[in-house]
């Protein structure tokens, strides 16, 4: 199996993913400061724990899984930057982390645009610190 190119594994076996984010509404400052504290505060504790169900055809083939966001990641997710127009959030995962993508995509990133509708389309994504990001298209290319 080859290693993966993203996220970029750094020399302590961790990897930062960056995600922009348009704000839609021009309040991108204030609109950081609501969104770390409600990852801090309610999103982060509330999900530390996911139970996924996959429903099949047949229920012989459908199956359950507990994912732990602790087996996946090193910490809660962080907002580093943003201005008028744009929210930057930060993933820090583990080399081991086969899951991060589906925790963002099924499970963070649902709950962000609901609890913030101001949190407009994704602009691009990255590893942290390599600039500039890859753009994002209708889907995250992850």
């Amino acid at each position: 199996m080859s290693k993966a190119i993203f996220p970029k594994i750094r020399t302590d076996g961790t990897f930062c993913v960056e995600v922009a984010f348009k704000a839609s509404d021009d309040h991108g400052r204030e609109l950081a400061i609501k969104i770390q504290q409600w990852l801090d505060e309610i999103w982060s504790p509330n999900n530390s724990t996911w139970t996924r169900e996959w429903n099949a055809a047949s229920p012989l083939h459908s199956k359950v899984e507990v994912l732990q966001f602790g087996d996946e990641f090193i910490r809660p997710p962080e907002v580093t930057s943003s201005d008028e127009s744009q929210i930057t959030l930060r993933l820090y995962g583990k080399e081991s982390s086969r899951l991060w993508r589906d925790w963002f995509v099924s499970r963070l990133l649902p709950d962000l645009k609901e609890k913030f509708p101001e949190i407009g389309e994704g602009l691009a994504i990255g590893n942290c610190g390599e600039y500039p990001l890859r753009e994002w298209r209708s889907e995250p290319n992850l």
